[in-house]
């Protein structure tokens, strides 16, 4: 519940900033293979439990790699396809990826999302791309969604230069064409921290402190990490993760952010001035602060990385292992 909530704040914002003028693309060099794979196999268990057959077809010309906003490409390929898998029940979502070359380096990136699955009715194509709305405006309808998500990436598109359209026909399924503007990149000036294949798990001996108030979110995160045979110690405030820092050897601290007493942001401050290793200490911020921007106030403020609440599992031990 918590994620899905997650989902419609930040689809709201996007859309509020996109409306503001405010949004701005992150243009840098990135994997584009990588990403149409790893978006492609990201809901693929999706279209498995429904027994349906997803597949990516990249051409031969599409460049391996490529410059623009990697992770806004990523969103708007993983609204059309979560779509097409959420209104099929039986056939296949083909993808299928070619490009048309520019001038000089730049190219045409073409994605064409094509489903089985129940189609568009006539009369609701003329306000598919509307903000708040459905193709299923009943209140028996049986498909959940905040009807933003296709408004997010005709936006999207149109921010990078680029441009989305349609065929439909109720009962016979539907298909999406994007085209969006790059610029061909060099393997060399990809940087290797970003490979999204990248897998990292915490040594068996890694000492964690984990600096949170609440109760429930003590007793759930403790589990997660002593049932994966590491060791943690808990404290509920900033001032007890200070004393035990200056007491005890840890190899990651896990900070909530706001608690009583001394918040998360006081106390990073506080153990980077700390005299020797401990001011070093690798600190990630594990918090309910989870809006567009956090990540980086939080950074900024001397924390070596983050992680939202409800905690991820698998993204909760990738990170440890990172530091």
């Amino acid at each position: 519940s918590g994620e899905l909530l997650l989902g419609i704040i930040n689809n709201i914002l996007d859309y509020s900033k996109m409306e503001a003028d405010k949004l701005d693309l992150e243009i840098a060099n990135f994997d584009l293979e990588n990403l149409l794979i790893n978006t492609t196999d990201l809901l693929r268990p999706q279209a498995e439990a429904k027994n349906l057959a997803l597949t990516l077809s990249i051409a031969h010309e599409v460049p391996h790699y490529a410059e623009g906003d990697a992770g806004r490409l990523r969103q708007v390929l993983l609204n059309l396809v979560n779509n097409a898998v959420k209104f099929t029940d039986e056939g296949s979502i083909d993808i299928e990826v070619s490009s048309t070359r520019g001038s000089e380096k730049s190219f045409d990136l073409q994605c064409t999302v094509r489903d089985t699955g129940i189609g568009i009715a006539l009369e609701a194509q003329s306000y598919l791309f509307d903000e708040f709305t459905m193709a299923d405006q009943s209140f028996a309808r049986t498909h959940e969604g905040t009807g933003l998500g296709l408004a997010i990436c005709k936006k999207l598109l149109a921010l990078m230069g680029g441009s989305i359209k349609f065929e439909s026909e109720a009962g016979k399924g539907s298909t999406f064409i994007f085209t969006v503007p790059l610029v061909a990149s060099d393997i060399t000036r990809v940087n290797p921290d970003t490979s999204e294949n990248q897998q990292l798990t915490p040594a068996v001996n890694t000492r964690i402190l984990l600096v949170e108030d609440n109760i429930a979110n003590q007793a759930v995160i403790r589990s997660i990490i002593e049932y994966a045979g590491l060791k943690v110690t808990v404290v509920d405030n900033g001032q007890a993760a200070l004393d035990q820092v200056a007491s005890e050897p840890y190899d990651v601290v896990l900070m909530d952010i706001s608690m009583p007493g001394m918040d998360g942001i006081t106390a990073t401050r506080k153990i980077r001035e700390m005299p020797g290793e401990q001011a070093n200490l690798p600190i990630i911020a594990l918090t309910a602060h989870a809006l567009p921007g956090d990540k980086e106030r939080f950074i900024k403020a001397g924390m070596n990385d983050y992680l939202s609440k409800p905690v991820n599992r698998e993204m909760l031990f990738q990170t440890i292992g990172k530091w």
